[in-house]
């Protein structure tokens, strides 16, 4: 079940499958990508992480999540779930990868209601964010 989940999220993310990504969530999420944006983590809805994805991600032409090495650890009624993930965006032939850890917690409920993202490194063309952004932009124009 907890695999099911993990892969639902992240193939629907791949995907663009928003309903798919929103159904894996909490009612309100710790969202944490702090160490690679430096925003502060935030508890927020299923609605508010997909707005803030679905105006980003759709900037490259593809995205292409790949997962390993997970270890589950289950106290009371929250599973805890660590894993390594490697993020390729692809704008034409350039990509951009990025690479960290990631910590999700999914309680009771199987749902996903905290999700920490620990940056290790990127490569490739690191300039491929800001164009995705400015592809964005220009769509909304």
């Amino acid at each position: 079940m907890i695999a099911e989940i993990i892969k639902q999220l992240f193939s629907g993310v791949d995907n663009r499958d928003w309903e798919n990504v929103i159904s894996v969530f909490d009612d309100n999420v710790l969202l944490d990508y702090s160490s690679m944006n430096g925003v502060k983590p935030s508890l927020l809805s299923p609605k508010e992480i997909i707005g803030s994805w679905s105006s980003f991600l759709p900037g490259f032409d593809r995205t292409n999540h790949q997962l390993s090495g997970f270890s589950i650890s289950k106290v009371n009624d929250l599973t805890t779930v660590t894993f390594t993930g490697k993020a390729d965006h692809f704008i034409g032939n350039s990509v951009w990868t990025v690479e960290g850890d990631y910590v999700l917690e999914i309680n009771k409920n199987n749902k996903v209601s905290s999700m920490t993202f620990n940056f290790n490194k990127q490569s490739g063309d690191i300039e491929l964010p800001r164009k995705a952004s400015e592809i964005m932009q220009n769509r909304i124009r």
